[in-house]
């Protein structure tokens, strides 16, 4: 008697590892089982921060301090991410060396240079920034990011072929 139950019990344990196995497949074949996350390029993702930090708006609520830490660490994330500097660990001053290394431009560089040195005025030296201080430190973090960021990769004569319609298809009538 107790053989029959062991027979169905496996016989059920069976079923059941088929039933997943068949779920696994089918979900596989549609392509949604071991999807990558979509990464976001580190400048949309650095962007978006800004924005958030914008709408906040924690520097008109006398948070300065709060505000460029917050600023500070978007950047220094983006420069991670974008450059593999190691820009959680260093000093303001660090940074500013690391950068001038990697760009051409000087006004890009004096931008990221007024943030760092405002936020650590304000972080370290108890400094109280102008509101046009705050406002002209958002602006250049932007500007930093948007100047810095990756190109956008060009289409190939193929691909703008394609988006433009210009590949005639067989059979068609050439245009006169």
């Amino acid at each position: 008697m107790w053989v029959l139950w062991i027979v169905l019990g496996i016989m059920l344990l069976i079923a059941i590892i088929g039933f997943i196995i068949w779920l696994v497949l089918k979900k596989k074949r549609k392509g949604y089982i071991f999807k990558p996350p979509v990464v976001l390029p580190a400048h949309v993702r650095a962007i978006r921060e800004l924005d958030k930090l914008k709408e906040e708006k924690i520097w008109q609520q006398g948070r300065e301090k709060e505000f460029y830490s917050k600023l500070t660490d978007i950047l220094r994330n983006y420069l991670v991410e974008r450059e593999g500097i190691n820009a959680m660990e260093m000093t303001s001053g660090e940074i500013l060396n690391e950068v001038r290394k990697l760009l051409e431009v000087e006004s890009v560089y004096n931008n990221l240079k007024q943030i760092l040195s405002t936020a650590d005025l304000v972080k370290f030296a108890k400094y109280k920034p102008y509101p046009d201080e705050n406002d002209l430190s958002m602006v250049n973090a932007y500007f930093f990011v948007n100047q810095t960021r990756e190109p956008d990769p060009v289409p190939d004569k193929e691909e703008l072929q394609k988006e433009n319609n210009e590949v005639p298809e067989q059979g068609a009538a050439k245009p006169k």
